[in-house]
C-alpha cells in the first residue's frame, strides 16, 4: 500500500467524486494524476458542483484539457431535491462506473456515510477514499501542531490506490496546450519580454480580503523598489475596477488582465511570473502547481499549512490570533485581524526575500 500504483487495464469506467471550486480542483491534481496512471485505459468522469458563487470557477474550467477528466457532470450544491438525487444515481447506473475515487471535502466528513450508501446503491462495488486509507480528518503533528495540507490529506486518503507522490512537480502538471500558452503569450506581448510580478488580490471572502488600499500601497513601494520589472493583474471580470485602483500604484508598465482569461490561460501566464502575490484564492494555488513563488497574506480563518501553497520557497505572512480556526466568511466581531494587523511592510519584506532567493537559485 501506498507505493507506486500498479495499472489496471481491466477498468473501463471510473467515475470521480469532488467538491469545490478553482482551489479545491488545483489541489486535487496529484491525486487525479494517481488515477491516470493507475487506470490508464478507464474513460474518468468527474461529478462535481457548478459554482457556489458567480465570480468562481468551476472544476471544468479548470481540468478540461488536461486529458486527466473526460467528462463532466455538474450537480447543484445546496438545493438538491430527491427528484435531483434520483436523477444523479440513475444516472451513475446508466454509466456502470467499476470504479469510484472519492476526494471529499474538507470539513465535510460528516456526510461520508450518507455518501457511501448513495454510491452503493448506484452500484458501485470498488471505492477508494472512503476511509480505506485512514482518518479522512486532517493530522497534526502532536510536536509542532502543524496541520497536515489539504493536498496531504487527499493523497492519504488514496494510499491503497497508490503513491500520488505529491513532491513531484510532474504531479501537479495541468497539461497546457498550445493554444492555452499562445493566449498568454499574445495577452503578455505589450510587456515585450520584461519580468513581471503577478498579482490577483481579489478574493470572495471578506475574511481572507487583505483590502485594495493595502495592495495599492504595496504596489506604490515594490514599483520603486524593482524598477526593472513589470506588474500584471488578474482576476474575474468582477475584481477589474479594484484592479485598476490598485495598479494605479504601479509606475512602471503594468497589465490589468481582469476577465479577459480562462483559468487555464491564466495559469498560462502565471507559470511565466516571476512571483505571485494574492490571498488564499484559486489564482493562488494555480501559481503554485505551476511552479511560481507566492507570497501571500493569510487569514487565520483556517488552520496552519492546510491550504498554503504547495511546495517549497513561498512566503505566507499569517498572524496568530485567538479566533483563529473560526471558518467565517465574514468576520464582525474581531473585524477580520488577523488580515488587517499584516502590514505594507511585512509583505513587501517577503517579496523582498523571494526575490533574493531567486536571484541565488538562477544559475
Amino acid at each position: 500500500m501506498g507505493g507506486e500504483a500498479v495499472p489496471d487495464n481491466t477498468i473501463k469506467r471510473v467515475l470521480i467524486y469532488r467538491i469545490g471550486s478553482l482551489g479545491d480542483t488545483v489541489i486535487t491534481l496529484p491525486c487525479l494524476h494517481l488515477v491516470a496512471r493507475a487506470f490508464p485505459r478507464a474513460k474518468r468522469v468527474m461529478v462535481t458542483n457548478r459554482p457556489r458563487v458567480s465570480r468562481s470557477a468551476a472544476s471544468v474550467a479548470v481540468l478540461e484539457g488536461s486529458g486527466l477528466i473526460d467528462k463532466f457532470w455538474l450537480i447543484q450544491i445546496g438545493v438538491k431535491t430527491w427528484m435531483d438525487k434520483l436523477t444523479l444515481l440513475l444516472k451513475i447506473r446508466l454509466y456502470r462506473p467499476q470504479v469510484l475515487v472519492y476526494l471529499s471535502e474538507a470539513g465535510r466528513v460528516k456526510y461520508l456515510h450518507r455518501d457511501r450508501t448513495f454510491f452503493r446503491l448506484a452500484g458501485i462495488k470498488r471505492i477508494y477514499g472512503m476511509g480505506d486509507g485512514g482518518s479522512l480528518e486532517h493530522h497534526v503533528d502532536a510536536r509542532s501542531y502543524e496541520w497536515e495540507p489539504e493536498a496531504s490529506r487527499l493523497a492519504r486518503s488514496l494510499r491503497n490506490l497508490g503513491d500520488a507522490a505529491i513532491e513531484r512537480p510532474e504531479n501537479w502538471d495541468l497539461h497546457l496546450t498550445p493554444a492555452e500558452r499562445r493566449v498568454a503569450s499574445e495577452k503578455l506581448a505589450p510587456l515585450h519580454g520584461m519580468r513581471f510580478f503577478a498579482c490577483a488580490p481579489g478574493s470572495n471572502r471578506q475574511t481572507t480580503d487583505w483590502g485594495r488600499e493595502q495592495w495599492r500601497a504595496l504596489s506604490e513601494e515594490l514599483s520603486q523598489a524593482y524598477p526593472e520589472m513589470g506588474m500584471v493583474l488578474l482576476g474575474s471580470a468582477a475584481d477589474n475596477a479594484m484592479a485598476d485602483q490598485i495598479g494605479a500604484g504601479w509606475k512602471g508598465p503594468k497589465l490589468n488582465l481582469c476577465g479577459q482569461l480562462a483559468p487555464r490561460e491564466t495559469a498560462a501566464v502565471l507559470e511565466r511570473a516571476a512571483l505571485y502575490m494574492g490571498p488564499d484564492s484559486g489564482p493562488m494555488h494555480l501559481a503554485a502547481a505551476v511552479g511560481t513563488k507566492c507570497v501571500a497574506p493569510f487569514s487565520a480563518r483556517v488552520m496552519p499549512k492546510v491550504w498554503f501553497p504547495f511546495g517549497t520557497g513561498h512566503k505566507v505572512i499569517l498572524h496568530k490570533t485567538d479566533c483563529a480556526g473560526c471558518w467565517l466568511d465574514t468576520c464582525v466581531a474581531e473585524k477580520h485581524r488577523c488580515m488587517t494587523s499584516i502590514t505594507v511592510d511585512e509583505m513587501a519584506q517577503a517579496v523582498a526575500a523571494s526575490v533574493n532567493d531567486s536571484v541565488v537559485a538562477r544559475p
